[in-house]
């Protein structure tokens, strides 16, 4: 689901003795903290004293660019300067928690100016020095690009004019994408090809050159093809069940037991959700009792990519360039994939899942498609919950009318 994150109301924010305000109607438009930054460079004239308008792409768990950056016609920008002002909003950013757990990372512009973006963070962490200290090299580019709550996603310019992906999230997730890529693409998976990563770096990160193409499909082939690869992902060996970046052992090990085992686990990871409001005790119990019930999730494990939506498959025409976002990878049922992947238009799906089950459809794929696409919207609805992420109430109706499927 795309979506940008909430703001509080609130018409200033003070720290250090200082206090940035803006108007009423753009309470809703700007994050507090990054105010805070433009302000402080407005006051020392490293800004032009204008209105300022965010490129921030909505959370999701595209990596590819969405809106163009403009910024000051200045033809170079002094990031060292930029992250010590980010400093400044971090001493003020207690509620956002540690590391990279809650925003996303916010690009400032000047209306009407072509350029370079200014680079700040809006949880005051990654901007564009930190960014050029980790790979070592000068970044000539930086458009933020929409993530997850648990995740900081930019497409950047390096200094050998590549383009590349840079993602900053956890240890174990930058591990295990790290691992995906490099495996599938020896499987001839087409994937972003890795510039560079590092799971022990002051903030974990991975950089991947930017595929090109358009999210989802558009051909007939196109979605026959995507069929074709989600079938030999599936084909992959695994040991286990779950989700790599939630075990301790190297990919493609998950946990032990079954699937079903997995899924009832997850039981546990609800309880904390409705104990804070967001599940009502009927709508929970529900829920519960479903997860719990062992026969709708028996399947052999496969290795799935774990959120295959159609925004993470990039085509051009009837060729798909690029498999995209691989940190949610692991052994589970294929139908947590096929349940996910929904091409909206009834002929693209028809030909996916034509390609995926050349001998026709199980006569139980409804009733495994309408399980495991309940499912998933549990799972993100519990990630969401544990990562800090807000967009919480707005999950609820989705499980309610999936419940009405089964």
């Amino acid at each position: 689901m795309m979506r940008q994150h909430k703001r509080s109301r609130e018409g200033a924010r003070q720290g250090g003795g200082l206090t940035a305000s803006w108007p009423a109607d753009h309470q809703d438009s700007l994050y507090r903290d990054t105010v805070i930054v433009v302000w402080l460079m407005q006051q020392t004239g490293t800004l032009p004293a204008e209105p300022i308008s965010t490129i921030s792409g909505e959370r999701s768990h595209d990596a590819q660019p969405s809106a163009k950056a403009t910024t000051t016609p200045e033809s170079d920008i002094d990031f060292e300067m930029i992250s010590g002002a980010s400093g400044v909003a971090r001493a003020n950013l207690a509620a956002f928690g540690p590391g990279l757990q809650k925003n996303q990372v916010t690009g400032l512009t000047s209306d009407g100016r072509e350029g370079r973006p200014v680079v700040v963070s809006d949880a005051g962490r990654i901007d564009g020095e930190l960014i050029q200290r980790l790979l070592s090299q000068r970044v000539t580019g930086y458009e933020p690009l929409s993530g997850f709550a648990a995740n900081t996603v930019a497409a950047v310019t390096l200094e050998s004019g590549a383009r590349a992906v840079f993602k900053a999230a956890g240890k174990r997730e930058v591990e295990v994408e790290l691992w995906a890529l490099r495996s599938m693409s020896e499987r001839g998976i087409p994937v972003p090809d890795v510039i560079a990563g590092d799971p022990d770096a002051e903030v974990p990160y991975l950089v991947t050159r930017l595929v090109s193409g358009e999210p989802g499909v558009a051909t007939l082939q196109a979605a026959s093809e995507v069929g074709r690869l989600l079938c030999a992902v599936h084909a992959m060996p695994v040991k286990g069940a779950g989700f790599f970046k939630e075990s301790s052992g190297a990919p493609p090990y998950a946990h032990e037991g079954t699937w079903a085992d997995q899924v009832a686990a997850l039981t546990d990871r609800l309880a904390p959700v409705a104990d804070a409001g967001i599940l009502t005790p009927t709508l929970h119990a529900r829920c519960r009792d479903l997860l719990l019930d062992g026969t709708r999730w028996d399947q052999p494990c496969v290795y799935v990519h774990g959120d295959f939506h159609p925004r993470h498959v990039l085509s051009a025409g009837s060729r798909i360039e690029g498999i995209i976002d691989w940190a949610d990878c692991g052994a589970a049922s294929p139908w947590l994939d096929l349940a996910r992947v929904d091409f909206r238009e009834p002929g693209l799906q028809r030909a996916m899942l034509d390609a995926y089950f050349p001998a026709g459809d199980p006569t139980d794929a409804r009733s495994h498609l309408a399980n495991h696409r309940l499912l998933y919207m549990l799972l993100a609805l519990v990630f969401e919950f544990e990562c800090g992420g807000d967009w919480l109430d707005e999950r609820v109706p989705g499980i309610e009318s999936a419940l009405t499927t089964l």
